[in-house]
């Protein structure tokens, strides 16, 4: 070779070093209905090349099949084929999506021009999940579920269908040492309904309360979709489909996205509002119960307790695990037709039972059900043994009888189940008032899937005690839950609990060196 040919290959070289477009552009094939051809950049996919070159940690929420696979994949490559001692880590949903990203690298990279490919740094080691650069930088691409991100130390994560990975938080958790250390985070989505990780960090780079910055595009980002091809799509798909794979706002990507269950534009004009208080509560005599203030007690209050007004409690019940779900409970104001106070923690089964009787007396004796499924049936006993006065029980034909008997608690059953969320749904839109922040983000984030499945993502625990709490305000009148003259809570009644051999008082398991409950 000249002299002469050696030294533009060298300018080209040097070229491809600072300017990632300008290398895709040139040298970066990549696979296409009609067969394989050079990268031809849109406007948008360039300017998020310049982006992300410029360094900076990204959230980009996208239409769907608008090539950001593509350029993601094409700077992954480029910062590691260019630049020595780069580590660059690729997350998906599953093994599937990493093993896909990995290979549009791999078939780029086998159909560059042989001087380039000489001039760069050699392909050590080639597997399904890794590529290994003899310049001392490397890709991996592994599944969500693996936690790939604990203990990684580089200088690149890309992040894909963020809002779409089962463990959205983890992800976050395991890679955000990453940022601290100088490395950059790119996040890009398809939205998946408002609620989860990648809803909130976007609503805080919009704000610039974190370290991301944003990009949006729409399906307007690919120029040969016109008005009459999203005209088409309209009509062959559903609202939540479209407004999902193919949005034209972030708005509506976001609150349109996901199949909701419930009416999210509504939930979304709601104004959550701070508890007057939040803490514990703590049992005094005669049935009485204070609350003690805490910033980390499992118990929020938004109006005390109200002479003459009825309440109504619904219960949620978790195992208890320190990772799994949480129990929850909702009280509501029958009368004001508003959540009053939600507990929200983890606790055991037997204790929470404890938890609620103290929430139910404190609330003049309310209605209280309980879900009675597994670890329910435990809160229940408690409860029972506690003589609880005011607790929901249902009719049903016994398993081995035709005759009707009497279970307390609450049974979720398919059939229940979908009559106690259209209940909830109807109140939501109509009366029911819910200032607890939480409990709305739970709300907003429970969808429906293709097979008419409902689940919460992450967690439903306060969609199902908010349900069950407006499925017990029908029966808060009912005759057979008047209240009673009862003695519990009083003296004589503490008197004999503390006879009981196996007895211990209420809130015994939280209680601080001082007698006040430790939450």
């Amino acid at each position: 070779m000249s002299l002469q040919a050696k030294a533009k290959q060298e300018l080209i070289w040097r070229k491809c070093v600072s300017d990632p477009a300008y290398w895709a552009e040139h040298f970066w094939h990549i696979r296409h209905p009609q067969g394989r051809r050079l990268l031809e950049l849109r406007e948008p996919q360039r300017i998020a090349l310049e982006n992300f070159a410029a360094g900076g940690n990204w959230l980009t929420l996208k239409a769907r099949q608008i090539g950001w696979s593509t350029i993601t994949t094409s700077y992954a490559f480029w910062r590691v084929f260019f630049h020595e001692d780069t580590r660059v880590l690729f997350i998906s949903k599953g093994e599937r999506e990493a093993r896909e990203l990995l290979a549009i690298v791999k078939f780029g990279l086998e159909r560059m021009p042989e001087w380039l490919r000489t001039r760069g740094p050699r392909l050590l080691n080639d597997t399904m999940e890794s590529m290994k650069f003899s310049n001392g930088s490397q890709i991996d691409s592994l599944p969500s579920a693996s936690n790939p991100g604990r203990g990684f130390s580089g200088s690149v994560v890309i992040v894909d269908e963020w809002a779409h990975l089962p463990n959205d938080e983890d992800a976050w958790a395991s890679i955000e040492p990453t940022a601290d250390i100088g490395g950059q985070i790119i996040g890009l989505s398809t939205a998946n309904g408002v609620g989860n990780w990648f809803h909130r960090e976007w609503e805080k780079a919009v704000r610039k309360e974190n370290s991301f910055q944003t990009m949006f595009y729409s399906w307007r980002a690919v120029p040969e979709r016109d008005d009459e091809w999203y005209e088409r799509k309209q009509r062959d798909m559903l609202p939540w489909v479209l407004a999902q794979e193919y949005p034209t706002t972030p708005e509506e990507a976001f609150l349109k996205s996901g199949n909701p269950v419930f009416d999210v534009e509504k939930l979304a004009a709601v104004q959550p509002e701070a508890p007057i208080i939040q803490g514990a509560l703590f049992a005094l005599a005669k049935r009485a119960f204070e609350v003690h203030e805490d910033k980390f007690g499992k118990l929020k209050i938004w109006d005390y307790p109200v002479e003459g007004h009825v309440y109504v409690i619904g219960a949620d019940v978790a195992e208890g695990l320190a990772h799994g779900d949480a129990s929850s409970a909702h009280v509501i104001d029958v009368r004001e037709s508003k959540v009053v106070a939600h507990w929200h923690g983890r606790v055991d089964p037997d204790l929470f039972g404890e938890e609620l009787f103290g929430l139910g007396t404190h609330y003049y004796g309310a209605l209280l059900g309980v879900e009675a499924n597994n670890h329910g049936i435990s809160v229940v006993s408690t409860l029972k043994r506690s003589s609880y006065p005011r607790l929901w029980r249902r009719r049903e034909i016994g398993a081995t009888t035709t005759q009707m008997s009497t279970r307390y608690g609450f049974l979720t059953t398919k059939e229940s189940k979908p009559l106690m969320i259209d209940d909830l749904a109807k109140a939501l839109r109509n009366d029911l008032e819910v200032p607890c922040a939480d409990t709305l983000r739970e709300l907003r984030n429970y969808v429906r899937d293709d097979k008419g499945k409902m689940s919460g993502s992450p967690f439903d625990d306060r969609v199902m005690s908010l349900g069950i709490a407006n499925f017990m305000r029908q029966f808060a009148f009912a005759p057979e839950y008047a209240p009673k003259e009862s003695n519990v809570g009083t003296l004589d009644w503490w008197a004999k609990q503390s006879d009981k051999p196996e007895a211990s008082r209420l809130g015994s398991h939280n209680m601080r060196p001082s007698g006040r409950l430790s939450y």
